[in-house]
């Protein structure tokens, strides 16, 4: 008895595959940490690779939003095949903010070694206020 084994096409092989790369090249969604002080807020965004011409932080109604794209190109050389692998996503991440908290003109950005990090400093009217308790 003959045991027939299904071999899948090249053409199948193919579509997986482009199904993969278009599902890995189309977005990217960066890992962000928010961390609340006594007067401002820090939001750290890791970004590797991206540029800063290629990066967009902005503050409108109540949302603050990152955006950019990153594009890497790694060749090499080996003996018989050389293979270059082009990497290009974009990414958005839109995190709401209370607006009455925050002085927009304040806020402060910085990319370091592909980490982004925003300050975003409390306005001294939303502070915490301590009181003063007298006795008579």
């Amino acid at each position: 008895m003959s045991t027939l084994m299904r071999l899948p096409s090249l053409f199948n092989l193919a579509d997986d595959f482009d199904q993969v790369f278009r599902n890995e090249v189309q977005s990217h969604t960066p890992p962000i940490e928010i961390k609340k002080g006594e007067k401002e807020y820090r939001v750290t965004a890791y970004l590797p690779g991206v540029k800063r011409e290629n990066l967009n932080v902005t503050v409108e109604n109540g949302t603050l939003t990152l955006s950019g794209k990153y594009d890497r190109k790694e060749e090499k050389d080996l003996q018989t095949v050389r293979s270059e692998l082009v990497t290009y996503a974009e990414f958005k991440r839109v995190l709401k903010i209370d607006q009455n908290s925050f002085d927009a003109d304040q806020i402060e950005a910085q990319l370091t070694d592909g980490v982004l990090e925003l300050r975003l400093p409390i306005k001294a009217s939303v502070q915490p206020k301590q009181i003063e308790v007298k006795v008579n």
